[in-house]
Parts: C-alpha cells; structure tokens; sequence
C-alpha cells in the first residue's frame, strides 16, 4: 500500500456528496438522514443497494456531470503519475461508493478481488479515497500481501488516499463500533499490458463485463 495526499479544495469530493444528500456533515450521515439506515442488518447481497447507495448512483448515472468530470480530472492530475510508470493505465468508468454505518459493515465478507464471489481480472490495483477520516473499527483491514494474513487497519484522514493490491490482497471490514460514519469512493485501475479484451467474467454487483467501454474508460 502506498500513501498519497491531494488538494481537498481542488477535488472536494466531499462537498459534491453534502450538496446531494442535503448534509451537513458525512460522519454524521447516519443521524442527518436517519431514515435512510437499514432497519435490519445488512447481508452481502444488500451491502451496495441502501438508499445512501442508490441515491449516490441514481444521480451518478444521470449522469453527473460535475462529479464525472471530478472524477476524469482526478484521474489525469493524481493518479496517472502513480500508475506504472506513465499514463497508460485504464480506470474503472464510474467509482464505487461505500458508506460505513455504526453497527454496521459496508463489506461483509473476508474477500479479495479476483476471488470466485467478485471476479475481477487480474492485474487490477485499487484505490481507497476516503471522505471522512478512518478510524480503526470503521476502515478497510487489509492484509500486506497476498494469503499473508496480518490485517491491519487503514488508518487515512481526509486528503489521502491509498493505491494498493486489494485484487489479492484480502480484505474486510470490522463492524463500526466508532459512532461515526466513513464514507469513501473506491476504484479501480488496470495497467493497459494487463488488459485482456477476451476477459469473459462480469461483475457482480452490476453485471458489467470488465472490458473497455463497459467497466473501464481510458484518459
């Protein structure tokens, strides 16, 4: 895993998703728009589909052009300069969208990646970009290295973001005993030598085949 800061006032992610959900604060989500948590507790097959979830990607497929257009300028001004080297890399079209609620778990399962439940081609590198700050119980616990086994929590404030082997590297999360919400995107990035075009598997939350112009788009 390797650490990176960004200019919060240049990418104000976090302001995007306030103005949308009529917010003031993200930690607080959860008391903000108390109508919106989950009743019962969450499974695996529900963790994405909260209203939080489908308010985010309802606007996001719009589409959202403000935030898209964050989120392209972010990829060629941030991350291009982090990614093999130079800039032939593709990235996951639209990002994914986690909140982690009190009590809760945004991700149910011990996983990694390119297992049998998730599917994505190997290769692939991910990026953790938090909009609050993690504390221990409400972040992403992930191992060093593959099948290594010593999760630790990624401890990030607002401004960082993380790029790291999540495609191999298992991964969970605790259930959030902070009191306080860790929203965050995540996505994707695939260096272009690692890109197979033959790649038959989809995702599984959205089905999408893992092929340039469905899951991927390129600077």
């Amino acid at each position: 895993m390797k650490l990176y800061s960004y200019d919060t006032d240049r990418f104000d992610f976090r302001k995007l998703l306030l103005d949308h959900f009529e917010c003031s604060d993200l930690q607080n989500l959860h008391k903000e728009k108390e109508a919106w948590v989950p009743k019962e507790e969450l499974t695996f097959s529900e963790e994405s589909s909260t209203e939080f979830h489908k308010r985010f990607y309802e606007k996001l497929r719009e589409p959202w052009h403000e935030f898209v257009d964050l989120y392209k300028s972010f990829m060629q001004e941030q991350i291009s300069s982090h990614v093999c080297g130079d800039c032939n890399f593709l990235f996951q079209a639209l990002p994914s969208f986690r909140v982690h609620l009190p009590h809760e778990k945004a991700i149910h399962k011990v996983h990694f990646d390119s297992d049998d439940d998730h599917r994505h081609p190997p290769g692939e590198l991910n990026v953790f970009l938090p909009l609050t700050d993690c504390l221990e119980n409400n972040t992403l616990w992930a191992e060093s290295s593959p099948g290594k086994g010593d999760f630790k929590p990624m401890l990030l404030s607002y401004g960082e973001y993380a790029i790291w082997n999540g495609n191999e590297c298992a991964h969970y999360n605790k259930s959030n005993t902070e009191e306080l919400s860790r929203v965050s995107l995540d996505f994707r990035l695939l260096p272009r030598s690692k890109y197979d075009p033959d790649y038959k598997r989809e995702s599984y939350t959205s089905s999408t085949k893992f092929l340039l112009g469905q899951y991927y788009d390129e600077l």
